[in-house]
């Protein structure tokens, strides 16, 4: 993107600016000033595009853009920097007038409008709040109870009953979302979110439906390749093969361990909800190990933090194998599996068919019971 300075655009009328790909963000953030300054980021490749300062809380950038991006301002009340900016707001920069407001001068609660992107992008956190509002219920509702009671299977199941029907309001909101914003780069997102809790045929289905200008972006294609990865790990597909060092950097092949039952467990030490999982697959390890089945670990952590997964292994006691190319999400199983989030498993049958997708607590526990009980 080309940096222009504002100066030289505020003579220009706005209906010249209307004919090219042009930009104009105009901001109010209170009564924020010097030294204040805020930034304008590319929020893929984290380059700061432009920064101004802030006078009696207005400011404004003025550019050109071939495409709409994904893009992020940051703001430094002591203009110290950009790496030192504490808040900051996620927007779609497109061409047209976008406006940022925020009357207490706090960024992050800014309102964005103008523009058909971040029209979508503020319906889309609506049903992100929607969302959220009834896990924050649930959360209620476990803190609610006492130790004792955290721990009945009556309280579990209605539990399990409630995240169940927040995951599929879920999946039904951001499915209607993206057939009523078919050229929403926000949509992308959604069905990316999508890919690994919905069913398959739902989320190429509503892939199809997008325009064919978002469908040919950067972000378009490797989401068509995700679908495409995703189609080929189908429940009664043959599981893909790879191999990959294991901690002691020996080459392991998931073919080794044909004929048994594998939990192919996509995970990170740096992934919260993988650890909080973890336990519970140690759980069934133990049931398990002697009855044909084991499970392979396949982390997304990178080189630099090998030390950090190392220790994660320990620490959670994950005895059974574990990989990782420390690519971090450029991991080469990942890739092949389409992996978009994690934690992220896959169970495969001992002629090496996928059987199950995305086990975890109670449905991993409900899944081994029926398929492994009488194992020998």
């Amino acid at each position: 993107m080309k940096k222009l300075t504002t100066a030289a655009f505020l003579i220009l009328p706005l209906a010249l600016l209307a004919q090219k790909n042009e930009f104009t963000i105009r901001g109010k953030l209170g009564d924020v000033g010097p030294p204040a300054k805020i930034y304008l980021v590319n929020a893929e490749s984290k380059a700061v595009l432009d920064s101004v300062f802030v006078t009696e809380g207005a400011f404004q950038f003025i550019g050109e853009v071939d495409t709409p991006i994904p893009a992020y301002l940051t703001l430094n009340k002591n203009d110290s920097g950009f790496r030192n900016s504490k808040e900051s707001k996620f927007f779609y920069l497109e061409k047209g007038l976008i406006t940022v407001n925020e009357s207490s001068g706090k960024l992050g609660e800014a309102i964005v409008t103008g523009t058909p992107n971040n029209a979508a992008n503020t319906e889309y956190n609506q049903i992100d709040k929607r969302i959220m509002s009834l896990s924050e219920k649930i959360e209620e509702k476990k803190n609610a109870a006492g130790a004792d009671q955290q721990q009945s299977e009556v309280l579990k199941k209605e539990i399990e009953k409630l995240e169940k029907a927040r995951m599929d309001e879920g999946k039904k909101a951001y499915l209607q979302f993206v057939r009523s914003h078919r050229n929403a780069m926000i949509s992308l997102m959604a069905l990316t979110e999508l890919i690994y809790v919905e069913d398959h045929t739902k989320v190429a289905a509503a892939y199809k439906t997008l325009t064919s200008e978002l469908k040919n972006s950067p972000k378009g294609k490797q989401l068509a390749d995700q679908l495409s990865a995703r189609q080929k790990i189908e429940i009664g597909s043959f599981a893909p093969i790879f191999s990959m060092p294991d901690t002691s950097n020996n080459i392991v092949s998931l073919s080794s361990l044909a004929g048994k039952y594998v939990l192919l467990d996509m995970w990170a030490s740096w992934c919260a909800p993988c650890r909080e999982e973890n336990p519970n697959l140690v759980k069934a390890y133990h049931a398990y190990k002697d009855k044909n089945f084991t499970i392979l670990g396949v982390s997304l952590d990178t080189e630099s933090d090998k030390k950090k997964w190392l220790a994660a292994i320990k620490k959670d006691r994950l005895d059974w194998t574990q990989l990782s190319d420390l690519k971090g999400w450029n991991n080469e199983a990942a890739k092949l599996y389409g992996v978009a989030g994690i934690p992220q498993n896959f169970l495969i049958d001992p002629s090496g068919k996928i059987i199950a997708t995305n086990l975890r607590g109670d449905e991993l526990a409900n899944k081994l019971a029926e398929t492994l009980g009488n194992e020998n």
